[in-house]
């Protein structure tokens, strides 16, 4: 069962509302994708804390439905889910969305896998443990640049 993350929709739920957002601001959404609950529910606590709305898939599976039923404007994977590996899930968002930015994330990364993920069109690709700070910063690079496209040149950290 998907979690959502800073939604109004039932179920589990942890952080800032959407009805708690300002009236008038729009919020970015992310989907976070992690067959490890902890490292999921902590990324959505802090980037709910943030103002970002989350949801949260623990397969690649539930990440596809939550993709087709709501508007997300990154998806942040981890690369070594079951049955599908990120780099194909990034492939099926990509086919169903081609602009959306996806951020890969992995324990056993090396800089092969992370210049594979950038020819297969990740955004970024970071090493677990995540530093919050660094995913952070690449979470507001990437929205910047929606904004104002070029102006931070994605990167492996």
């Amino acid at each position: 069962m998907p979690k959502y993350i800073g939604t109004p929709f039932a179920g589990p739920s942890i952080g800032a509302q959407a009805d708690d957002l300002q009236a008038g601001s729009m919020a970015y959404t992310i989907l976070i994708v992690d067959d490890e609950p902890a490292m999921g529910e902590l990324l959505g606590k802090v980037l709910s804390r943030r103002g970002y709305l989350t949801f949260i898939a623990s397969s690649a599976q539930e990440a596809i439905i939550i993709f087709e039923r709501q508007p997300i404007d990154l998806v942040i994977s981890d690369l070594d889910l079951p049955q599908v590996n990120g780099f194909q899930l990034m492939s099926q968002i990509k086919a169903i969305q081609p602009d959306v930015p996806v951020v890969l994330m992995t324990s056993f990364g090396d800089h092969e896998q992370g210049l594979r993920a950038h020819e297969k069109g990740a955004c970024y690709f970071l090493s677990k443990p995540l530093n919050m700070d660094t995913i952070i910063s690449c979470i507001e690079n990437l929205f910047f640049d929606l904004e104002r496209p070029a102006a931070h040149p994605p990167g492996i950290y």
